[in-house]
């Protein structure tokens, strides 16, 4: 739909753009939220972090790259119809202000909305509007029926493919995101209200309460007089300081500061804290350099980087290249041209440790800290007896009849094996959880059609199984996430100090989506199958509804409990070895080594593969349930 026919009398009264944006974006008196975009303007230190955050993301350059002949390359050409539409969405606004919003909305609400006003088959405007007025209608036979965009004005409704919607993950609603507010609402109030108490004590002369004393008994309207009179003269900044004249024996008392009044400033700042907390933001980034070196500011500028600004750009990323991109042709990816900047601290440690330990050369070490190379730099430590040559060189010899090492010390297998196991299991229990609760949900579908059915001498199998479309878009939603989450870990254990590769890559995208498109998608069929042939086997012997009900709760009580642990074991492992391959890979490793736990739950078909060598292009399948571990091993 064309959003110019939902406010067509902007358009023909031709309104200032201040008088457009009040029409299109009129304030609903029934918002479903909190009103979290009030606080943005009334609390500072939120207004203070959102806008770091916005203008960051904002301010990063961005590229298109098209796929050809497997390799990446850019789209230079200014004219082309997607480059021209992120630089200027629609007449109001250009991408500064697209980026810029839709970071602030994800940041307070937790979620944003674009519409994308199609000519055609293409998208030729952006408008990203309020998410406090969006209702997500879910839907039977996918996931979201529709978006409605409600305001005080009227309402109208988008198709799913008019809409990107961008969030942040509620694990109790995979419709709607979860602001961060959402935890820190007290937090934001004390800060409010604590800035209020600041600006009273202010306004009545800068001075803690006291009190007029006065001889003898006083009428009420003595005390509203006096009371007048000390307010109108006295209170007030304005006032502040006057002198003051007290008749008829009045006296002024002046009550001190109690602790709790002196320890006011701190617990504010721990509520600073808190709220600076909830977004990861350093306080050196919004200016505040009290007790900071130039040491400290480099780091607080890398972990905003990296751990601020680099997930936001990546969930941008995906979503664009998944939603927007495919409308002007295939094998497209936005990118943005983001590279955090170098922790000084962390590369001095990096070097020395790294060099120290065997796992990088003397020049990469030096390059590390700025320093040029060394002509006899080219080499590796010995100390632990982990040597092998020059990544460069390495790649392009053949690896027949070469010795090779392992890119992590044997020795330390153990301790290395137990970190990626605490990985893993925190991954895992994340799996189990969204599972349970999705079985739930099919079971409680389920069993609702069964109790709809009075007899069962006309019920199939299939009049009584769940929606298979929605639940397949439902179990992808979930996985993503989770699988996203677990190929970074395995990007991380790839061994390498500074990995080439992000889950943003497109080949990390590409396995990602055909991942939850194949074996994610294949849970429901199983599920399926299992009912048609239990519900089958019970109407053929005819048993009532009730007995009917106790062989889908059977099925389920399994998929709830082993099926789950099992699929997410299998999911997490398997997404957090495609990291490490996928990074080995990037730079240019050949062999994998097969290790196993080694203890006496390892199966048959694993225990004869350990310690046994594999191309990375050629590494056996893994089944069900499989604990084993891939180590890179390089020429010594």
């Amino acid at each position: 739909m064309n959003i110019k026919s939902f406010f067509p009398s902007v358009w023909k009264q031709k309104k200032t753009n201040t008088e457009y944006w009040t029409f299109l974006n009129p304030i609903s008196p029934h918002r479903g939220l909190p009103d979290y975009i009030s606080l943005y303007k009334e609390v500072g230190w939120l207004f203070a972090v959102v806008s770091k955050i916005a203008e960051g993301i904002s301010q990063t350059g961005w590229m298109i790259l098209q796929q050809k002949n497997k390799e990446w390359v850019e789209i230079s050409d200014e004219n082309n119809p997607v480059i021209k539409l992120l630089d200027k969405p629609n007449p109001y606004c250009d991408n500064f202000d697209l980026f810029f919003l839709t970071s602030c909305y994800l940041d307070l609400i937790g979620e944003a909305f674009w519409y994308l006003n199609f000519v055609g088959k293409k998208p030729v405007e952006i408008w990203v509007l309020y998410p406090q007025f969006m209702k997500v209608n879910p839907g039977r036979s996918q996931l979201v029926e529709s978006y409605e965009y409600i305001t005080n004005k009227g309402s109208v409704k988008f198709s799913p493919q008019e809409i990107i919607h961008f969030k942040r993950h509620d694990p109790a609603n995979h419709l709607r995101g979860v602001s961060p507010l959402a935890a820190g609402i007290d937090d934001i109030d004390s800060e409010r209200y604590s800035a209020r108490w600041n600006r009273n004590f202010f306004h009545n002369s800068a001075l803690p309460p006291a009190i007029i004393e006065a001889p003898g008994k006083m009428t009420d309207e003595s005390v509203r007089r006096i009371r007048y009179q000390w307010e109108g003269e006295y209170g007030g900044v304005e006032n502040a300081h006057r002198l003051a004249v007290l008749d008829g024996g009045a006296k002024f008392n002046l009550v001190t500061l109690t602790r709790r009044d002196m320890e006011f400033i701190e617990g504010r700042k721990l509520t600073r804290e808190n709220i600076l907390g909830l977004y990861g933001v350093p306080l050196a980034i919004l200016g505040v350099t009290e007790g900071f070196n130039r040491a400290n500011m480099e780091t607080a500028e890398y972990v905003f980087a990296k751990y601020v600004l680099r997930p936001r750009l990546s969930l941008l990323e995906i979503k664009i290249s998944e939603f927007l991109l495919p409308h002007f042709g295939e094998n497209l990816y936005f990118q943005f041209d983001f590279s955090a900047p170098r922790d000084r601290n962390t590369d001095l440690a990096v070097a020395e440790k790294g060099f120290v330990s065997g796992i990088i050369t003397r020049n990469e070490a030096r390059e590390l800290l700025g320093f040029g190379a060394t002509k006899d730099g080219d080499v590796y430590s010995t100390s632990f007896n982990v040597l092998y040559e020059p990544q460069e060189k390495s790649v392009k010899k053949s690896f027949v009849n070469r010795k090779l090492a392992h890119i992590f010390p044997v020795n330390d297998m153990p301790i290395i094996w137990e970190g990626w196991r605490e990985k893993w299991d925190r991954t895992e229990g994340k799996w189990i959880r969204e599972l349970k609760k999705f079985f739930q949900s099919q079971q409680d579908d389920v069993i609702q059609k069964l109790k709809t059915k009075k007899g069962i001498i006309k019920i199939m199998p299939d009049e009584v199984l769940f929606e298979r479309a929605f639940y397949d878009e439902l179990i992808m939603s979930i996985a993503k996430p989770l699988l996203i989450e677990a190929l970074g870990e395995g990007i991380e254990a790839s061994g390498l100090l500074t990995p080439a590769f992000q889950v943003s890559d497109p080949l990390a995208i590409q396995w990602i989506k055909e991942r939850a498109g194949t074996k994610i998608k294949g849970i429901n069929t199983t599920t399926l199958q299992q009912l048609r042939e239990t519900l089958a086997e019970g109407i053929m012997q005819g048993e009532s509804i009730p007995k009917l009900t106790d062989r889908v709760s059977e099925v389920f009580k399994v998929a709830k409990g082993a099926r789950a642990e099992a699929i997410a074991r299998t999911e997490t492992l398997e997404a957090f070895r495609n990291g490490q391959i996928l990074t080995w890979k990037k730079v240019g490793y050949k062999l994998v080594e097969w290790w196993t736990a080694e203890d006496e739950r390892v199966c048959p078909e694993c225990m004869p593969r350990h310690g046994k060598r594999y191309p990375l292009n050629g590494i056996p399948e893994r089944h069900v349930n499989c604990r084993c571990a891939l180590i890179a091993v390089v020429e010594e």
